[in-house]
């Protein structure tokens, strides 16, 4: 039987077995409670949510979870603030709550979090921002982190939202970029329903903004080194001439000149695209290539971001979540700097058109080799359900499986291997309570919790417990590999790395990416869906520092350490569950 049909087939039964169901108590989560203000929502701080971030902490091979938590404007009495919670994977699927002796667990207004070795020591260090004054932990190598963020110049009091570590001018050491959101203030901002300055929503009164408040300046820290961080926002060329209302943020090298570039989704104003000039500055070219708008040319309310090579061609694309009536999108990277506009000729746009969105991320959750997206739903205003417009508070999330499929080499298909995109199918509906359970969702992504080869998904959820979604049927559907990628010249966190893994006939282009999604960091295990391949037959690996580096004969079906410059590292034997 042909390669091409061959696949197909596997594709398509992986795409029938796979579902995802909520584990949250039965893991251990069920304590968490997240607080994101009042339940009327009376103002926009109470309404984007609380970011998480899944790292290994303690270097002992399993993932563990930070969950960033908020607060309400009138307070809480002492002793029963909301705290920030760090929950140790234990391996085996469950977790075990560490928050109180590891220095994490101090009560402050939290969102967005991003994680990386920012000073190469060999433990990951998280960034959370904040309403107030962000966090910097330093992760202390012995179970628990110290607050340094005043000491590291890095403390600053605008109200950030998503954060990305990445090396931007390729020394070696991880610098960070912050996306702030609003100049918030009780003294200028109206509470929702004040006479003098009402805010309406299709004819309803609702809380005010973005539009009519005050937009931040996003910041990009440098890494001195010494342990601490300088502002280089203006001097790199990030705009301080006008701010955006930043929500999401992603990094990679789009361009593939050997830099990482900065992809910021702002709401209700033009996303911007920070090309990197490899100088140490920036220009923003968001509007000339083609990412700025959406499809009718009018800026969105954008939330959540990534980069993916969806399509097969090697080049990455980018998502985009966006607020109701306007759909999300699909940008495909075209060359030369240019992206063309999918969002209908994907599927997306339809789908989407109703779904209010954060979360987004490319990920092969039915190991058939083509990257899938995930969208977590939910919308800002209480009030809508009495709308009838067509869309609720509480919404289900949605899976949109990738249908590319093999064209036997045809000439219409430029993708290595004859593959060509189709569209993206929602199969939402039929993939477990994971996605057919309400609820206003916000900040998450994919991380391989259980450790049995396919990728799950944790995401917060506005006022309750967040909801860790079980992959059922990804690790039996199709074969799999994971790299876990150590800089030596690099970034220790190899942030900013790309990988290019053949297998079975077929490439594949991932990224080692800083931020993306929304209010979400994760370690950068990279993960290789292979489908009916025994192995990955030749990985090549573009580290930060310029090094590449092949690696031949990597078995299905096992989790990789790879060392900058050394041989790969093969963790354990196959997973559980794993059919190698």
């Amino acid at each position: 039987m042909p390669l091409t049909i061959t696949i197909l087939i596997a594709a398509l039964a992986a795409a029938a077995g796979v579902t995802f169901t909520d584990v949250t108590r039965a893991a251990g989560l069920g304590s968490v409670l997240l607080v994101s203000g009042g339940e009327s929502k009376d103002y926009i701080l109470e309404t984007i949510g609380t970011g998480v971030a899944a790292f290994d902490f303690d270097n002992d091979g399993h993932q563990d979870l930070y969950f960033a938590n908020g607060s309400r404007l009138e307070g809480f009495p002492q002793g029963k603030e909301p705290l920030p919670s760090l929950f140790r994977g234990r391996g085996d699927g469950t977790f075990e709550d560490v928050s109180a002796s590891s220095g994490l667990a101090e009560h402050f207004w939290g969102f967005g979090v991003a994680v990386g070795d920012y000073d190469n020591d060999g433990f990951t260090d998280l960034y959370v921002t904040a309403y107030g004054p962000d966090r910097l932990y330093h992760n202390q190598g012995d179970g628990t982190f110290r607050q340094v963020a005043q000491l590291s110049g890095i403390d600053d009091s605008k109200w950030g939202a998503s954060a990305a570590f990445s090396d931007f001018d390729d020394d070696g050491l991880l610098d960070l970029y912050v996306a702030n959101y609003v100049a918030f203030d009780t003294r200028t901002v109206p509470k929702k329903g004040d006479p003098d300055h009402p805010c309406l929503y299709r004819g309803a009164t609702v809380m005010c903004g973005p539009k009519g408040l005050q937009d931040e300046v996003d910041i990009l820290y440098r890494n001195n080194g010494d342990g601490t961080f300088s502002d280089l926002t203006a001097a790199s060329g990030i705009r301080t001439d006008i701010g955006m209302f930043g929500l999401g943020v992603a990094t990679a090298d789009y361009d593939e000149d050997g830099d990482i570039d900065i992809y910021v989704a702002n709401d209700a104003t033009p996303n911007q695209l920070y090309r990197n000039r490899g100088d140490g500055t920036f220009d923003e070219v968001g509007a000339m290539s083609g990412v700025a708008y959406g499809p009718d040319g009018v800026e969105q309310g954008s939330m959540g971001t990534s980069f993916g090579d969806y399509d097969g061609d090697g080049h990455l694309d980018i998502a985009v979540t966006n607020f109701s009536h306007q759909s999300y999108q699909v940008l495909r990277y075209a060359g030369d700097g240019f992206f063309e506009d999918m969002t209908f000729a994907t599927g997306v746009g339809q789908a989407t058109f109703l779904s209010l969105g954060w979360a987004t991320d490319f990920f092969d959750y039915d190991h058939d080799g083509d990257l899938d997206l995930f969208f977590a739903n939910g919308h800002v205003y209480p009030d809508v359900d009495q709308m009838q417009i067509g869309t609720t508070y509480q919404q289900t999330n949605q899976l949109m499986r990738n249908d590319a499929a093999p064209e036997g080499g045809s000439p219409a298909s430029s993708a290595p291997g004859g593959y060509a995109p189709k569209a993206f199918e929602d199969v939402s509906g039929g993939s477990g309570d994971g996605f057919t359970t309400r609820r206003s969702y916000r900040g998450g992504g994919p991380v391989d919790f259980d450790e049995d080869g396919d990728l799950d998904l944790i995401l917060t959820v506005i006022d309750g417990t967040p909801a860790l979604l079980r992959n059922d049927g990804g690790s039996t559907a199709g074969r799999w590999a994971q790299i876990k990628l150590v800089g030596a010249s690099s970034n220790r966190s190899a942030i900013g790395a790309r990988l290019v893994a053949t297998a079975g006939g077929r490439r594949m282009v991932r990224n080692a990416g800083g931020g993306g999604s929304y209010l979400w960091s994760c370690d950068p295990w990279i993960h290789f869906g292979l489908s009916g391949s025994e192995k990955i037959d030749e990985l090549e690996v573009w580290w930060p520092s310029g090094a590449r580096q092949q690696i031949k004969n990597l078995k299905a079906n096992r989790r990789y350490i790879l060392l900058e410059g050394k041989e790969a590292t093969p963790i354990g034997s196959a997973a559980k569950g794993a059919g190698a």
